[in-house]
């Protein structure tokens, strides 16, 4: 239980600091000292702001509206809405401990993690082209892909634990049940590989809103540094070699580069290491004409494999 006044204070947090410590900004910087700001709603993959974050008159509360959805909440409920915390609690014990100094439910994490305990309600997603139902959210330590991963991509489980879990899911509330490796994308759906029910060559889904996964470190958006990568083996792979020392952005497809571009614009070092092949150079180029000098190709650390997964596998 949280003191109510403990919670109070929790959410006159300033809300537009919490969201820039996240790497999100608003769509007019000047804006910044005011009581009123327009963002962009990247959960939903929108490209034109609908999104706003403003100081209540009434309690000084921190408040959102998303006006394409009617959805309203306070910071923390914007904070599980864009997908960092799996609930309203855990982005409560970030905010107090972060921000105010308090621990409350325990010691808060340093860093925002998903929580991949086993969760055996079923959630329906739905999107545009992305749909299906989440049945069952189970850690990767013990799952049947745990010897995949560590035997066939080289990847000792304890660096894959700290970003992907094993999914149950369907394509629809009464369809086939398939089972796979999973992260969280950006906008709060899931990516699955290696879809074990699928067979080969059909290794590859999204589940509710797809696009780009995200993995900060904390403080979110102030380690000024951010990797680009564009499959979450070749993420685990540098992690393995050089430890979690960097915001990670996960591609999953290089279509969603257009979508990363207002996030890599807040830091100082963004560093590719895409794909060795046209696609994984057109999708630099893109991040180059963006970011000018501050984009440092990095693809020289795995020179003659394809990726940096291939790179490891070779060691």
């Amino acid at each position: 239980m949280i003191d109510n006044n403990i919670l109070k204070a929790i959410k006159e947090v300033s809300l537009p600091t919490i969201l820039a410590d996240f790497g999100i900004r608003p769509v007019r910087e000047k804006e910044l000292a005011r009581d009123h700001l327009s963002y962009i709603a990247s959960y939903r993959g929108e490209q034109t702001p609908s999104l706003s974050v403003f100081k209540s008159n009434r309690n000084g509360q921190w408040l959102f509206r998303d006006h394409a959805t009617n959805e309203t909440g306070t910071n923390i409920d914007l904070l599980v809405r864009f997908g960092y915390f799996m609930d309203w609690r855990k982005a409560a014990a970030y905010v107090a401990s972060k921000y105010l100094g308090v621990q409350i439910d325990g010691p808060s994490p340093a860093t925002p993690r998903m929580d991949f305990r086993p969760q055996n309600r079923e959630r329906l997603v739905t999107q545009p082209q992305c749909s299906g139902v989440i049945h069952e959210i189970l850690p990767i330590v013990g799952s049947p892909a745990e010897k995949y991963i560590e035997k066939n991509r080289r990847v000792p489980i304890s660096v894959a634990s700290q970003f992907v879990c094993f999914a149950r899911y369907s394509y629809s509330p009464g369809g086939k049940v398939f089972s796979g490796i999973a992260w969280q994308t950006f906008r709060g759906g899931w990516s699955i590989r290696w879809a074990i029910d699928l067979g080969p060559g059909k290794g590859k889904a999204f589940v509710g809103p797809g696009g780009f996964s995200f993995f900060p470190i904390v403080p979110a958006g102030q380690s000024g540094t951010c990797s680009i990568f564009e499959g979450i083996f070749d993420a685990l792979s540098f992690v393995n070699l050089h430890g979690w020392c960097r915001d990670i952005i996960v591609l999953n497809s290089v279509a969603h580069i257009g979508e990363t571009l207002t996030l890599l614009a807040s830091y100082s070092r963004v560093y590719g290491y895409v794909d060795s092949d046209i696609a994984g150079r057109e999708c630099w180029q893109t991040v180059v004409e963006r970011c000018g000098t501050k984009a440092i190709d990095a693809s020289d650390e795995f020179a003659g494999f394809k990726d940096y997964n291939e790179y490891l596998q070779s060691l």
